[in-house]
Order: structure tokens, then sequence, then C-alpha cells
């Protein structure tokens, strides 16, 4: 009987010595410099196309999201105004054969 209480203080103090503290580590994001640009653009005619478009602008360390229309020929970002300009994302849409025919910032 001795020895089974001596053992079980014994394994509580030892697991008891390797108790980690968790600290609340949450992360803080600013978006106060994020901005929506609603981008006009031409040929697109399919969801195959927005997908395309937001593909490629998804890519862009900066951008947080995407979203395109072919129905109303517009796409919108929501990014890092810090971290790129808007000419990058231009050149994105661009690239995956869209033409760009106006933008703003909203």
């Amino acid at each position: 009987m001795k020895f089974t209480v001596l053992y079980t203080l014994l394994c509580v103090f030892l697991l008891s010595c390797n108790n980690k503290t968790i600290k609340d580590e949450t992360a803080t994001f600013d978006f106060t410099n994020f901005v929506i640009a609603e981008i006009d653009v031409a040929g697109m005619t399919c969801t195959g196309c927005e997908n395309a478009i937001n593909a490629n602008v998804q890519s862009i360390k900066g951008v947080e999201k995407s979203k395109s229309s072919f129905t109303e020929g517009k796409t919108w970002v929501t990014y890092d105004t810090s971290a790129l300009d808007i000419s990058k994302i231009i050149s994105a849409v661009d690239k995956a054969g869209y033409k760009v025919t106006g933008f703003k910032n909203r």
C-alpha cells in the first residue's frame, strides 16, 4: 500500500513537472491599408474566364480576395496598398488574356 501511494505521488510529480504553459497567441491583422478595386474587364464570356482571372490575381502577394463576374464584366479585388500597386493586378489580368478597360478603388 505504501508503494502504491508513493508510486502515484511520484507519477503525479513527474507529470506535473512537464506542464507547459500555453500562451494565447492571437494573430492581429491590420486592414487599414486594404482597399477594394473594382476593375472593368473586357473579354470575359464564361465562368472559366472568371476562374482564370481570379487564379492569376490571387497568386499575387498582398491580394486578400478576388471575385469576377463575366455577366457584369468586372473583377473585384481586395488588396493591401502597402504591399502592391494596382498596376500589378492589372498586369495579372492582362496575363490571363483579358483587357482592363478601367478601375476604381472603393
